[in-house]
């Protein structure tokens, strides 16, 4: 482009430019962007510009600028408080009877339990280890519903107490024991999903502890287990009749003969197979009885068989049984474990030996002690062999370190003698697990 043509077409903008020389030295021109008005900086203490409106926007787009929700609540907005604390549920698996066969999640669940809600058919042993509140159901036959209901009662006043609650039940809680019905009944009304602690089953150890192997190669390569009563009373389907096959029944006592006419009749099971009852299996009171399925009956009426029991039918009952003389109907009794140890040897040969008439009227008269503290029951059987191991040789203060023990266990005995004695006994304890350690 010619020069002179350039320069005429820059003659409109001298005024332009002229005022822009004229502008305070404080303020900056800030070149032109695409943006369609200019923005000015100021770098004096000039009040600030007021800046564009902003362009309308749509009634959705406004709407969701303006929902503060977005950000989470306003700190100008109380928020709600904490949730109160509720009670909770535990739900455990007492197994067959014996405290031994308990699980350490089931004993530190019953010892800081504030309320157990216990089965009818929970031994008086296994009571022993409860140590705060102890409701036993009155489950019999006939009354099971009205039983239950008052089970549920109880512990939706100890939830709404915020309480611990355990709900003790015999065996393993979901065979046959109604425990997924306990579960759906608690999370519907209660609103608590209760912690679930399995149990030993008396569907298999019972035949266990009466040497009855449930499956033997080349007698029996199954196992069903069925009910002696359904829902509302209601008669358990049969499955034929197999040579190599054992069927457990649970809660079918009261119902044997009926049971025992219809293995033979309807499932087509000969009258000479063998029947095993076990009784109140891994208690002191443990007896297995014996005859074949037309005898077994007349049996266990006349020796007078109760709940609990597990009834065994096949040819596995005769694997491991001894040679012996059946009784005048056909029928064997045999008193006791197979080759077993009494209700909680185990435990009490951990705190050496069964406690003494002093220390069990120390302990109270139910044998259960009051109060619970971290570590509960085992924590107080440590305490008391703790006691026993110290005065071992001194049988004069062997009454005194039980004493001291037990009222360390209800949070009693503040004396300076007793403080001295309780942290001989942790230091001592102390000293041996870093020995232990270091072996």
């Amino acid at each position: 482009m010619p020069r002179n043509v350039m320069t005429t077409s820059l003659v409109p903008l001298f005024p332009l430019l002229f005022a822009l020389t004229r502008l305070s030295p404080g303020v900056a021109f800030v070149p032109a962007t695409p943006s369609p008005s200019p923005r000015i900086l100021s770098s004096t203490p000039h009040p600030p510009t007021i800046p564009t409106p902003r362009p309308a926007t749509s009634t959705a787009v406004s709407a969701f600028l303006n929902d503060d929700s977005r950000f989470g609540p306003s700190s100008l907005t109380p928020s709600p408080g904490p949730s109160p604390p509720q009670g909770r549920i535990t739900l455990v698996g007492a197994g067959p009877g014996d405290p031994d066969l308990l699980t350490l999640a089931a004993i530190r669940a019953m010892a800081t339990a504030d309320l157990v809600v216990a089965d009818r058919l929970i031994p008086p042993e296994m009571l022993k280890l409860v140590t705060g509140n102890l409701k036993i159901a009155g489950k019999r036959p006939g009354c099971a519903d009205a039983a239950q209901k008052e089970i549920y009662q109880w512990v939706r006043d100890g939830v709404a107490a915020r309480q611990h609650v355990v709900r003790l039940k015999i065996g393993d809680p979901f065979l046959f024991g109604r425990g997924g019905e306990e579960v759906l009944e608690f999370r519907e009304k209660l609103g608590v999903d209760p912690e679930i602690i399995p149990g030993v089953s008396s569907a298999f150890a019972a035949p266990l502890l009466a040497a009855i192997p449930v499956t033997h190669r080349g007698v029996s390569n199954q196992v069903y287990v069925c009910t002696g009563f359904g829902k509302g009373g209601d008669r358990p389907y049969l499955a034929p009749y197999y040579a190599n096959q054992t069927a457990v029944f649970l809660m079918a006592v009261g119902r044997l003969r009926e049971l025992t006419r219809q293995l033979t009749s309807v499932a087509g099971y000969p009258e000479e197979t063998p029947v095993a009852i076990i009784e109140q299996a891994s208690t002191p009171r443990q007896r297995t009885v014996v005859a074949t399925l037309d005898k077994i009956a007349a049996v266990a009426e006349r020796v007078g068989v109760t709940a609990p029991a597990v009834v065994v039918v096949g040819e596995v009952v005769r694997v491991l049984l001894e040679e012996g003389e059946d009784g005048e109907e056909g029928g064997r009794v045999i008193e006791g474990k197979a080759g077993g140890k009494g209700c909680g040897d185990a435990m009490l040969a951990y705190i050496g030996g069964a406690m003494t008439d002093q220390e069990a009227a120390l302990f109270g008269a139910d044998g259960r002690g009051g109060g619970k503290e971290e570590g509960g029951i085992p924590s107080f059987f440590k305490r008391l062999r703790r006691a026993r191991d110290e005065m071992a040789g001194r049988s004069e203060e062997v009454e005194e370190g039980a004493k001291e023990a037990i009222m360390a266990r209800r949070g009693g005995g503040r004396s300076r003698t007793s403080r001295l004695r309780k942290w001989k006994f942790w230091v001592k304890a102390a000293l041996g697990r870093v020995l232990k350690r270091a072996k």
